[in-house]
């Protein structure tokens, strides 16, 4: 297999105001740094036809706008104007002094006040409080309408995901990610949220942010990872397991906890937000899943077609499998879901992902940035291809907000009862997890 394919990892390119230098100075290096993008995509890039785009003409009608382009931001502002005309994901330059572009707050930022959030009904709410909040603004609790975030609205946030230069990405997504931004944060941060009450009449607190454990490096040049993970046993004996992104550091502890799981009639695997991430991750998480030498994975690019055959591990798991996912799952979170949704493995239960399904490469720039794109597209055994259309799950099931506000997790009780089993209202951890 090519070494290009074993790393695919979802990017969120959200583009913020931020001042830069002049760019009267290095001039020369700009032009450098253009050509360099332009012809490494033109030799790399996934579809020699550039999905019926005309690449030559591409590059000279952007070329002059980003060397006459008064600022380092908007000089990378038009490379990605011209990349996201291609429609795909997985494509950017992202600078070395712009790790907040790759947007993705709850994997990339070092603080956080200890809210997720979704939008539901077109409004701002809480889908999980942590722990860390403790006796902290007691009424933002699950199910919480959010009205303001640093006296941002949901049209506030709107505005800015529309503006371009615009990426290839569902602009749920977007507008979900941006808002998150507020709340995902520098350490030390103030944040002020404005929410509505039980009786529906506006307050507002100030949250500080705290400190996330160190982060983890996951692919050179691109902002290191935090990481989150959790496995415990649901009453019924159902196993869960949930994890933010595919990265190498977590690998042990997923795969141990499948095998602690083995045995149990169920298993939850909760990609619900997940990032995505390596190769070699879900691959072995996938050998702990099949039943038998499958193929997985079959990635098309332009130097032809990699079939992904995998053998079951010797302890694989041998119960049901049940993925939640979500508006937010992406890159290897829908390849996993979605391959094993097609070979018949798994039950796939909450609402479409991302769509966000190619192979990604990332390669580095004289200038000081890294250039992100696509060299294959994904597709599964059943012929799907599910870039830019998303894992659609067997049983659909929306967030819902009157249910979050019970302490209710209506996705998940769903999981259950594709386990036969009754709603539960939380996790209990044993020895093994």
């Amino acid at each position: 297999m090519r070494e290009s394919v074993k790393q695919t990892v979802c990017f969120f390119m959200l583009f913020v105001a931020t001042a830069c230098g002049s760019a009267e100075e290095g001039s020369n290096k700009r032009a450098e740094a253009f050509d360099q993008i332009w012809s490494h995509l033109d030799e790399n890039f996934y579809e020699e036809e550039f999905r019926g785009h005309d690449w030559n003409a591409l590059g000279d009608r952007y070329r002059p706008l980003a060397l006459a382009a008064p600022t380092d931001e908007e000089f990378y502002g038009e490379i990605n104007a011209m990349l996201f005309e291609l429609g795909v994901s997985h494509i950017a330059v992202l600078p070395d002094d712009h790790p907040e572009w790759i947007g993705a707050p709850s994997a990339f930022f070092a603080g956080e006040v200890g809210l997720d959030i979704r939008i539901i009904d077109d409004q701002i709410v809480v889908v999980h409080r942590d722990s860390s909040l403790g006796g902290t603004a007691p009424a933002l609790k699950t199910g919480t309408i959010i009205t303001r975030l640093n006296g941002k609205s949901m049209v506030d946030f709107l505005t800015e995901v529309r503006e371009p230069p615009s990426p290839a990405l569902p602009e749920l997504m977007q507008v979900t990610e941006r808002a998150a931004r507020e709340l995902f944060t520098d350490p030390g941060s103030e944040v002020e949220v404005s929410y509505l009450d039980i009786d529906g009449e506006e307050n507002e607190v100030t949250l500080t942010a705290f400190e996330r454990a160190p982060p983890e490096v996951l692919l050179e040049g691109v902002p290191p990872v935090y990481v989150d993970f959790g496995s415990c046993v649901i009453e019924g004996n159902i196993g869960y397991i949930h994890f933010n992104s595919f990265h190498l550091t977590l690998l042990e502890k997923i795969l141990a906890a499948i095998e602690h799981h083995n045995g149990r009639p169920g298993l939850i695997i909760d990609l619900r937000g997940n990032i995505g991430g390596d190769f070699n991750v879900r691959r072995a998480i996938a050998e702990q899943l099949i039943q038998e030498r499958s193929v997985v994975w079959r990635y098309n690019g332009r130097r032809g077609l990699d079939e992904i055959i995998l053998t079951p591990a010797d302890n694989a798991y041998e119960g049901d499998v049940v993925f939640l996912v979500d508006e937010l799952s992406a890159s290897s979170a829908e390849e996993l879901s979605g391959a094993m949704q097609a070979l018949g493995r798994a039950t796939v239960v909450g609402t479409r992902t991302a769509g966000l399904v190619l192979v990604a490469d990332v390669h580095r720039l004289d200038i000081g940035a890294s250039l992100i794109y696509p060299v294959a597209e994904t597709s599964f055994v059943n012929g799907y291809v599910p870039e830019g259309k998303g894992i659609i799950p067997d049983v659909e099931v929306p967030w819902d907000r009157s249910s979050l506000r019970e302490g209710r997790d209506k996705q998940l009780e769903a999981a259950l009862g594709v386990l036969g089993v009754a709603p539960s209202r939380g996790c209990s951890a044993d020895a093994g997890d």
